[in-house]
């Protein structure tokens, strides 16, 4: 009977071994599948580094990722720059220019980064210099939207808040203080072209033969990354006004008179009664409100645009034109002391028409004083070659320099003035 048993017994055991044997194979194939799937997930986490996409991003199931090594490619901007180039000029510097009315002038971004430590200047222009120092060529690149994502550029016009300011509250050393707001006039370019026209509505541009000239600041703002940088702008103030790092255009008259060329740039320069220096000493003049077109009383004006042309005139107030002053003997004189008006609008001297013209009586150019206020001789608007009521005189009082006719003078009385 036990023989038998064990016979009937024996195929039981066969049959567990056999399944013992196929559960164990199920199983280390479930571990060698199950360790493949989180090998796989722990890959997919910890993402070598490998070449990036034109974004500088991977898609990994359907999400973006930015890697690692496009993280450490990211510039890190520092600074940006105004430069800007007066027709074919070699080099685009941030240094003012002075153009005239039928010059070009491109401005352009300069956008100083950090990429892993190392200094990169993007442009899209070359023959760089900043403050005079000129930027190596290979350490300039233009903004490559195949490494970098977008940036945001916007273009500013920076003009003061008024008109009008005055220095004299009977303190001494007392200086007006001059508000400036910016205005967007472009955006997203990277050059772009620089032009005077004021944004500020009530402000009348200086308007010659339907070309505008005149005194412009300007800033550019970038915006990369959720950082946004400015050049300097409306808050580079100092005591006398804007600072002379924000970037200035001065665009000048093209006529065959360079003292009224150098007059028609003070377009949009508001009225500053007692303007002045903050210096004292010899070079004084050199850092007045007027020389670097912060803003001029009358006098002032007519001194400053003198001065550009190389004269070395002190400045003084509209007394010292009058007879007898201490201006006129030294620097000009008298031409005509209180002409009369004819019936026809005519200005009338010895009982003769006053001829206005370059080899006339009167010139384009001469010091037109009035009691208490000086302008300046602008343009035979008639082209009859003698002064009268139509013609033009250029001016600032309580405004920003404009252009009027004799018809609208300050005073019926007037003497004509001419430098020496």
């Amino acid at each position: 009977m036990m023989l038998l048993n064990d016979i009937i017994e024996e195929p039981k055991t066969h049959k567990f071994k056999k399944n013992s044997n196929v559960l164990l194979k199920t199983s280390i194939t479930l571990f060698t599948l199950s360790y493949m799937f989180f090998s796989s997930l722990l890959y997919s986490i910890n993402l070598p580094d490998k070449k990036i996409n034109e974004k500088s991003k991977n898609v990994y199931n359907n999400k973006i990722v930015l890697t690692d090594k496009s993280k450490a490619n990211a510039p890190e901007l520092e600074k940006i720059y105004i430069v800007s180039r007066q027709n074919n000029d070699k080099w685009a510097t941030s240094t003012p220019k002075y153009p005239t009315v039928d010059d070009k002038v491109i401005m352009y971004p300069i956008i100083k980064a950090n990429i892993n430590d190392k200094i990169i200047y993007f442009s899209n222009t070359k023959n760089i210099k900043i403050n005079g120092k000129k930027i190596p060529s290979k350490l300039i690149k233009e903004w490559d939207l195949a490494k970098y994502d977008e940036i945001s550029l916007k273009w500013f016009k920076i003009e003061p808040t008024k008109k009008s300011y005055s220095n004299d509250n009977c303190q001494p050393g007392w200086w007006d203080k001059i508000k400036y707001k910016s205005t967007i006039f472009g955006d997203g370019n990277w050059q772009c072209n620089a032009d005077v026209m004021p944004t500020i509505k009530d402000i009348i541009p200086l308007n010659i033969d339907k070309k505008i000239t005149g005194t412009m600041r300007y800033k550019v703002e970038v915006k990369y990354n959720n950082k946004i940088i400015s050049s300097p702008d409306e808050k580079s103030t100092g005591k006398i006004g804007i600072k002379p790092k924000v970037h200035m255009i001065c665009v000048k008259g093209n006529t065959d008179n360079e003292y009224i060329n150098w007059l028609l740039s003070y377009g949009n320069v508001p009225y500053i009664w007692g303007s002045a220096s903050p210096k004292r000493g010899k070079n004084k003049d050199k850092f007045h409100q007027s020389e670097v077109y912060i803003g001029a009383d009358c006098a002032d004006l007519v001194v400053a645009a003198w001065r550009k042309i190389d004269q070395d005139v002190p400045y003084f107030g509209s007394c010292g034109f009058k007879k007898g002053g201490l201006f006129v003997p030294k620097f000009a004189e008298y031409i005509v002391d209180k002409p009369i008006l004819n019936e026809d609008g005519v200005f009338c001297y010895n009982n003769q028409s006053m001829t206005f013209g370059k080899d006339s009586l009167i010139h384009p150019g001469d010091i037109i004083y009035f009691t208490g206020h000086v302008g300046v001789i602008l343009q035979d608007v008639n082209k009859n070659k003698k002064l009268d009521i139509s013609d033009t005189y250029i001016e600032i009082l309580f405004d920003t320099t404009t252009i009027k006719t004799l018809k609208n003078r300050f005073s019926t009385d007037f003497s004509i003035i001419r430098w020496k």
